[in-house]
């Protein structure tokens, strides 16, 4: 199994926007652009899934194609790959949403096109772990 560190990718969540777990203004060097929109745009997936209770957005040099389900490494590249948390449990596959991504537009792009492409969130939901019972 791998494992990313949270240093490696944006978290959203109801609390702002996170990397290695402290609020983050900051990806990969790069001012994270659109923070209002982005928190809009988790709050508007949220309304819709209230389960989801975080996305992780990676950048990784692990390519990619539109809605492949993979096991991206941590190490920076152009390849947008996200995850959702539900209920807490943020282990599961990631999805990647596209390629030659920059880290200041990453947040904001990935959560509008999971906001607004229902085949991509579905993908999302279906690669989530839920909770163990």
């Amino acid at each position: 199994m791998y494992k990313i560190s949270d240093q490696d990718y944006i978290t959203v969540n109801k609390n702002g926007i996170f990397v290695g777990g402290k609020p983050a203004a900051t990806y990969r060097g790069e001012e994270i652009l659109f923070p209002k929109d982005i928190q809009n745009f988790f709050n508007d997936i949220q309304e819709e899934s209230p389960f989801v209770s975080g996305i992780h957005v990676l950048l990784s040099e692990t390519a990619g194609k539109e809605n492949q389900v993979g096991k991206p490494v941590g190490k920076n590249g152009k390849y947008v790959w996200s995850r959702v948390v539900l209920n807490g449990v943020p282990e599961g596959d990631f999805v990647c949403s596209n390629g030659f991504a920059v880290p200041r537009h990453v947040a904001s792009d990935t959560l509008r096109w999971a906001r607004n492409n229902a085949d991509f969130r579905l993908k999302l939901l279906r690669t989530a772990k839920q909770e163990q019972r």
